[in-house]
């Protein structure tokens, strides 16, 4: 609408041709946002296509609204239940701990048989019997012991490490979201009207309430924060994946809380 403004009033002779190029320029870098956007986009889409195995003829329509109530953040546990991946390394270790046990529990050494038949000349044949055993006869098998009480105390020290991490990992994680969610509520409005905003943008120019400069530094304002909004949600979503990554669980589904509370 501002360059068709300006171009109107170029051919009238009440602006110059710099002021033009510098909106057709704006408008350029505008334009080239929306391209790359939009591929973007079909990039996005392709590849969730094929995660999900929809075949890329056919089309996706999304409907899930928004929700950045983010009531999940409060009640989400940042503990190890329903995760298989620290139940198999606590399970590990448990087996290592019975390990123990089972050293313990070598304490007489293996004993090797053996026998056979036996011809020294035609006066002297008969049967040959042998049993053998390592000295000491009760060595506690100590060594076996040590080792498997190492193993273990490896283990635990692993799953100790490994449970602080992810504990950590997981409390940023949610504090991240806490403050992802609370600017994303904040400016979710105006951005669903952005659209009404950036208009209103261009006819302050056309009716001459805004010179150039103030609509330029306008455009380039309104194009930097609607980049932000969506960076925001994107990071905003890959924190709450990670989230589910880690607990094993759905803790957003922003489509069944809106049919929860509609009732239907």
């Amino acid at each position: 609408d501002a360059s068709r403004v300006i171009t109107d009033r170029k051919e009238q002779g009440t602006v110059s041709g710099v002021e033009k190029r510098l909106i057709d320029m704006s408008l350029i870098a505008v334009r080239s946002r929306m391209v790359v956007s939009r591929l973007e986009r079909r990039e996005i889409m392709d590849e969730w296509k094929t995660a999900m195995g929809i075949p890329a003829e056919n089309t996706v329509v999304l409907i899930s609204e928004l929700d950045l109530s983010a009531d999940w953040l409060t009640s989400l546990n940042t503990g190890g239940e329903g995760s298989s991946d620290l139940e198999s390394r606590r399970l590990a270790v448990e087996a290592l701990n019975k390990d123990i046990g089972l050293e313990k529990g070598d304490i007489f050494p293996s004993l090797s048989v053996a026998g056979g038949y036996k011809n020294v000349n035609d006066e002297f044949t008969g049967f040959v019997l042998g049993l053998s055993m390592p000295i000491p006869v009760l060595n506690r098998n100590s060594g076996g012991i040590d080792r498997a009480r190492a193993e273990h105390r490896k283990a635990e020290a692993e799953l100790d490490l490994y449970e602080t991490a992810r504990e950590r990992h997981m409390s940023r994680l949610l504090l991240a979201a806490r403050d992802e969610s609370e600017l994303l509520k904040q400016y979710h409005g105006d951005f669903e009207r952005i659209e009404e905003h950036v208009r209103d943008l261009a006819v302050s120019y056309k009716e001459g309430w805004l010179d150039l400069g103030d609509f330029l530094e306008g455009v380039r304002t309104y194009a930097d924060a609607i980049e932000s909004y969506f960076d925001m949600l994107e990071d905003y979503n890959n924190i709450v994946f990670e989230l589910e990554r880690l607990t094993e669980r759905e803790i957003y589904s922003p489509g069944t809380a809106r049919q929860e509370e509609t009732g239907s």
